[in-house]
């Protein structure tokens, strides 16, 4: 049951040692000499037995098997379908039921027998000693190379586990014997579930953002090649996008594409999407036009963020479509304040879509108390502070980029913006990387 439970097997096999002596051998009890014999045990753990049903079929089996307990270990080998050169089992149960030590406690013989220590060591593995008495002891060899002392310890836990539960008044069905001990239970049921966290406030991704930007409004949030941007500028820039995006009737939920190069506009697309209340759709401008139109029709895009390079190699799409660089005159006469209460926590922030590998690409959808709860874990894990740099090699369809920029925001760190040849442009291939 012990070896059943480790492995996940329900039909399983060990050794055991039997004394050899053919007992339909007249004389067999006054032959001198080792007859001890150790060979292969074969049982099953059944499913609907009962434990007492179960254990008489075992010892059935083994008292009409107990007949062959002088053939060679070779022999089975060479009968069963285990390959030559794996062993048969690697774990042996012994019971040593001769009575030595009843012999050795006795006093009131002429011989006496003191200070008995033996060594022993044997070829397997594992190996299981049963010593009946007023108590059951039982004992492990092992192979250090193997096993340490705590798992072997753990193990004895487990094997008394069973036996108490096979000693049960009610003893239930084999299959349903526990083998973790009551300590381990209660590690595994309640001590490692306790991993509750209360995260203070109910902020959004770009709250967390517009919070180092009060507090640090000077120290620089993203760079890439010789540009550079406060926490401040990027604030104000994504603010003014953000109103942008409002008058043209962005709300929350809506969808909003962004398909540019790698420079500064991505922080300030993002971050103003986000906002306006909005839910950001990365569209890489490596993709094959057919896959960026099925993603724009599919999120229904509601507006498209780019770049006038990129614009006349977009495919159509019903909704308002903005440059970042050529439109920015139009968008740096907006309102540059944050925008307030226009999204909570429980609203969608992006929509990632996979590669399609196994299908049509579908986009990976996640709420903004998702991501900042996973960003607080990995802040009170890591403990990075605005000391910290962060490189975005990842394409925005990768959702490693939030990471990188929102746990970079959330501490008021760096982002650094690699150069186009400096990341995995494909997001096929940064998947399998990962």
């Amino acid at each position: 049951m012990l070896l059943n439970r480790y492995s996940g097997a329900r039909d399983v096999v060990f050794g055991t040692a039997v004394s050899g002596r053919p007992l339909t051998v007249p004389g067999a009890q006054t032959m001198v000499g080792i007859f001890i014999n150790t060979l292969p045990v074969r049982a099953q753990i059944p499913i609907g037995d009962s434990l007492a049903a179960w254990l008489r079929k075992l010892q059935d089996k083994q008292s009409e098997l107990q007949k062959h307990e002088h053939i060679a270990p070779v022999q089975i080998q060479g009968w069963s379908d285990v390959p030559h050169g794996m062993p048969l089992f690697e774990s042996v149960l012994i019971l040593l039921n001769y009575p030595i030590t009843t012999a050795l406690s006795e006093r009131n013989r002429s011989l006496r027998i003191e200070e008995v220590s033996w060594f022993e060591q044997t070829n397997y593995p594992l190996t299981m000693q049963v010593m009946p008495g007023a108590e059951l002891l039982l004992k492990i060899a092992y192979d250090h190379s193997r096993f340490d002392a705590s798992t072997i310890e753990r193990m004895l836990g487990h094997f008394q586990t069973v036996l108490e539960a096979m000693g049960a008044e009610s003893a239930p069905c084999p299959a349903d014997i526990l083998i973790l001990t009551e300590a381990e239970r209660r590690q595994a049921l309640k001590e490692w579930n306790e991993t509750r966290r209360e995260y203070a406030g109910h902020q959004c991704l770009h709250e967390l953002f517009e919070e180092q930007a009060r507090r640090a409004s000077d120290a620089v949030a993203v760079s890439y090649e010789n540009e550079s941007v406060s926490y401040a500028e990027l604030n104000r820039r994504a603010n003014k996008l953000a109103h942008h995006l409002r008058n043209l009737g962005v709300r929350a939920e809506v969808m909003v594409g962004i398909c540019v190069e790698r420079s500064l506009d991505m922080a300030i697309g993002v971050l103003g999407i986000l906002k306006a209340g909005a839910a950001y759709v990365p569209l890489d401008p490596s993709y094959p036009l057919e896959r960026l139109s099925y993603m724009l029709e599919d999120a229904a895009v509601g507006a498209l963020l780019t770049q006038e390079a990129l614009a006349e190699r977009l495919p159509s799409h019903w909704g308002h479509t903005i440059c970042l660089d050529t439109d920015w005159g139009t968008i740096d006469a907006e309102d540059s304040l944050n925008l307030i209460g226009v999204v909570t926590e429980k609203n969608l922030a992006y929509a990632i879509y996979t590669s399609g590998s196994t299908g049509r690409p579908k986009g990976a959808m996640l709420n903004h108390r998702g991501i900042v709860n996973c960003l607080r874990w990995m802040q009170d894990t890591y403990n990075l502070d605005e000391s910290d740099r962060f490189l975005l090699k990842t394409s925005l369809n990768f959702d490693p980029s939030v990471w990188e920029l929102f746990w970079t925001f959330s501490i008021g760190g760096r982002v650094v913006i690699a150069r186009p040849e400096g990341y995995l442009d494909s997001v096929y291939l940064a998947e399998i990387v990962v």
